[in-house]
């Protein structure tokens, strides 16, 4: 039934997400999995089990189901704070990432009068970054949770000067 287990850590918030990728609607002995889990690293704040009966490819289904705690967890990117969902595209690597961005922004060279589109901008992280330098920031992405999360943590972090729309980059 478990096709996949994926962990999510939150560097500096400390926070860790476990998500169970099945191919049924639930897995034998959840509550004891979860109990075990848990007792066994105290950081899990969240555990989910992720729908996924297609035969593809894809690594997540679209239907989440928590078992435990929340259906996200947090952490900080360049000084945001960033809601992370099983779908979120996040990078693994924070402080190195965190100097990746910074660089890019830096050889991007951005004008504040200028507007800045970030195609497949993910949950907005590189988006918000910009943001910083530019007037104007358009975020796209085709997985429309991400959008979603893009919208959310933009907002949470009173940044107005973003949006994002859910949609094919090339088109």
């Amino acid at each position: 039934i478990v096709r996949r287990l994926f962990v999510r850590h939150g560097i500096h918030s400390g926070e860790t997400m476990v998500v169970i990728s099945a191919n049924a609607d639930s897995i034998p002995y959840e509550s004891e999995l979860s109990d075990m889990l848990c007792s066994a690293e105290e950081s899990i704040v969240s555990i989910i089990v992720n729908v996924n009966t297609k035969r593809t490819n894809l690594v997540l289904g679209e239907k989440n189901r928590v078992i435990y705690g929340k259906e996200v967890i947090k952490d900080t990117l360049c000084g945001y704070e960033y809601e992370i969902s099983p779908h979120s595209f996040f990078q693994i690597n924070p402080v190195q990432t965190e100097k990746l961005y910074n660089r890019a922004i830096e050889y991007a060279d951005i004008k504040s009068d200028e507007t800045v589109l970030d195609v497949y901008c993910g949950i907005g992280t590189i988006s918000m970054t910009a943001s910083r330098k530019a007037k104007k920031v358009i975020g796209i992405e085709i997985v429309p949770v991400a959008i979603e999360n893009a919208k959310k943590n933009a907002e949470d972090n009173n940044v107005t000067n973003c949006s994002f729309l859910a949609g094919k980059a090339e088109e």
